[in-house]
């Protein structure tokens, strides 16, 4: 899986980015996150300037708002011309907010109504349930008026105030950065509302629900009086995967969000990019439900990670090559799955209905263990950890043609590439380690010079009778030494 880093204006694979906000970085993100590169799915990290970290845990998401523009304590009401006045009789003397509010029509349109004393720290959803209860009649909108937009402060000290906030809930208070995370978007000139999106581990749905119920309708430290925290009162999740995997698990998939339909307050969408994988976003009323949702998607979507004890990082490097990527194209047809090797983190994930994935987990283990068992093993003879000669024992103990070796392990096949100085070897784990072994102790017997530990030195001995000579006689132009009677 290949890792990249966004950060502001972000370079990936030499292409610049001209966006700076968090959220062309957040929709550049998704988008690479959609990719596939040679069978490996490429994942991109956003890093965050504002010390934030991205989550490795199930996300639920929550979005929060507060004013940035004061209210002036006047809304403009939109309804029927027919149910003016009789949303005026209504909600005349309604009190908001400890104040009683006052209704009057339009004098310009006869299907809109001003209400005036308004408390200015009363939010508009806050203004909007009151007069929908007060009144039978439909209205159609609320809108509050506000004025000129307050001096923000730095989004950091908007999100270090709700961090501050929502961390107590935690399970780990100090350490809170595998629970949540919060980001704050830069506002538009015209916008009258600040936004930010805080992000929980999925699994802490009971920890999210109490922060924000805590946080709504607060005013935090550092924020102005009317500046009252609004949570959305939807949350949502988004999971996706590549067109290869989608296409194995359509049909559970769809059997999942045709249960959906039967919960109350959930709805979702699934759309297709334009890089032909899949995205799915569930939202629901409640996070809890949202963690209850998400944990079949996640078995389907995220596929299931290969696991086995033979499974040797060594092992799993063959999964890079042509022989590799042959045995799980055949595992992939036989059971109708879809295989995804992470090379960076020798990571095999197989996606597809649950026991056709148990089935291609079977099979793929097994095809890799009978491949490392039959796949001809190799000893070097030469090298920076072998005493120089070692070539030239094995030779002169086992013949040129290895015979001895083979009668030594019956068996084993082993052939000796002399140009290479290296021994290629066929035969059952437990022969091929016997080899190994045979190899080491002769190696054992070599000085670092390459002579057998208690020999005669070379320029002692003679070559051709290998004793000491007693009448020593040396050529003189190439000075080896030969014993006289040899």
């Amino acid at each position: 899986m290949l890792g990249v880093a966004l950060r502001g204006k972000t370079w990936v694979s030499g292409a610049r980015s001209s966006s700076s906000t968090p959220e062309a970085a957040g929709n550049a993100v998704a988008k690479l996150n959609e990719l596939e590169l040679r069978g490996s799915m490429l994942k991109v990290v956003p890093a965050s300037t504002d010390e934030q970290f991205i989550l490795p845990f199930p996300a639920v998401k929550v979005r929060l708002s507060w004013p940035r523009r004061p209210s002036k304590g006047v809304a403009l009401v939109r309804c029927a011309e027919e149910n003016a006045n009789f949303i005026i009789n209504d909600c005349s003397g309604l009190e908001i907010g400890g104040k009683f509010i006052h209704c009057d029509l339009s004098t310009k349109h006869k299907n809109c109504i001003f209400v005036t004393g308004i408390p200015k720290d009363v939010l508009d959803s806050e203004l909007s349930n009151a007069l929908r209860s007060a009144t039978k009649r439909t209205i159609f909108d609320v809108h509050l008026l506000r004025g000129e937009s307050s001096s923000d402060l730095p989004n950091s000290t908007y999100a270090k105030a709700l961090m501050k906030e929502i961390a107590p809930f935690m399970p780990n208070k100090q350490f809170h950065a595998d629970s949540f995370r919060v980001e704050v978007f830069n506002p538009e000139m015209k916008d009258y509302m600040m936004k930010a999106l805080i992000t929980f581990n999925g699994s802490l749905h009971l920890e999210a629900a109490k922060a924000l119920d805590h946080i709504q309708g607060k005013v935090l430290p550092g924020f102005l009086s009317w500046q009252k925290i609004e949570c959305q009162h939807m949350f949502y999740s988004t999971l996706s995967c590549p067109g290869r995997v989608y296409s194995v698990i359509k049909k559970d998939l769809d059997s999942l969000l045709r249960n959906f339909k039967l919960h109350k307050g959930v709805s979702f969408k699934l759309d297709e990019t334009e890089s032909g994988a899949f995205r799915l976003k569930v939202s629901a009323n409640a996070s809890k439900v949202i963690a209850d949702l998400r944990k079949p998607l996640e078995q389907l979507m995220k596929g299931k990670s290969i696991s086995h004890p033979g499974l040797t990082p060594n092992l799993m490097q063959v999964l890079r090559f042509r022989d590799g990527v042959s045995l799980m194209s055949a595992v992939e047809r036989e059971t109708r799955t879809c295989i995804l090797y992470d090379r960076q983190n020798l990571n095999v994930k197989v996606f597809g209905p649950p026991e056709q994935v148990i089935e291609a987990e079977k099979k793929l283990i097994n095809a890799l263990l009978s491949f490392h068992e039959n796949k001809q093993l190799e000893i070097r003879l030469r090298g920076s950890n072998r005493p120089p000669g070692l070539m030239k024992e094995v030779v002169q103990r086992f013949g040129s043609d290895l015979q001895g070796l083979k009668e030594k392990i019956p068996g084993i096949e082993v052939v000796l590439n002399t140009r290479q100085h290296t021994l290629l070897i066929k035969g059952s784990k437990e022969l091929k380690k016997k080899v190994e072994d045979v190899i080491s102790e002769v190696t054992q017997y070599l000085d670092s010079e390459g002579r057998m530990i208690g020999q005669l030195s070379e320029e002692l001995a003679c070559p051709i009778c290998l004793c000491e000579p007693e009448e020593p006689y040396k050529l003189e132009s190439c000075g080896h030494v030969f014993a006289r009677h040899a």
